[in-house]
């Protein structure tokens, strides 16, 4: 699947084409405006992405993961977290050179929730990452009952919420 997503971070859209948003700051010192204008491109589909259940609630993971899918990433299995959690979070196997942006531009699809390195073992059955995937996304009970259209319309189109770590603005691309 082929797709482009620009991530003003932690706020993905999909779209046909690349984009960049500039986001402004201002120094208190003066009344002069910089405009942060870098730009990152991160192919989603670099490492597979597993959607683990750590809400407790039937079919969260696959639900989520078709929609990845249907964002260009390339996904593993859906799986059961061992872990119960009330609030979503991306972890990310730091040994693999395109997991860090890959877990960041999954985290801003759902308005920036925490991402974090993992060793194994990691919260899932198996307790090792799926065959060819670096990043899992853990859905808590935060998101479980929800859609990714309404995460983002919740997080607010063009609002930086969440615990986005980076001033970038990465395209993403599959």
């Amino acid at each position: 699947m082929t797709g482009v997503q620009t991530c003003a971070l932690p706020i993905c859209t999909s779209g046909g084409s690349t984009g960049t948003t500039a986001a402004a700051t201002t120094n208190p010192a003066s009344t002069s405006s910089i405009a942060d204008t870098t730009t990152t491109t991160i192919n989603v589909a670099a490492t597979k992405v597993q959607v683990a259940n750590a809400s407790g609630i039937s079919g969260v993971a696959k639900r989520f993961t078709l929609e990845l899918q249907a964002k260009g990433y390339d996904t593993a299995a859906a799986a059961t977290s061992t872990a119960k959690l009330a609030t979503s979070r991306v972890i990310y196997n730091a040994n693999d050179p395109n997991a860090q942006g890959v877990a960041n531009a999954v985290a801003a699809l759902f308005g920036g929730i925490p991402v974090e390195a993992k060793a194994e073992p990691v919260p899932t059955k198996s307790g090792s990452w799926a065959n060819g995937s670096a990043v899992i996304l853990l859905i808590g009970k935060d998101y479980a009952n929800k859609t990714l259209a309404q995460i983002a319309a919740n997080a607010g189109a063009g609002t930086a919420t969440g615990n986005s770590t980076a001033n970038s603005t990465p395209t993403v691309t599959s």
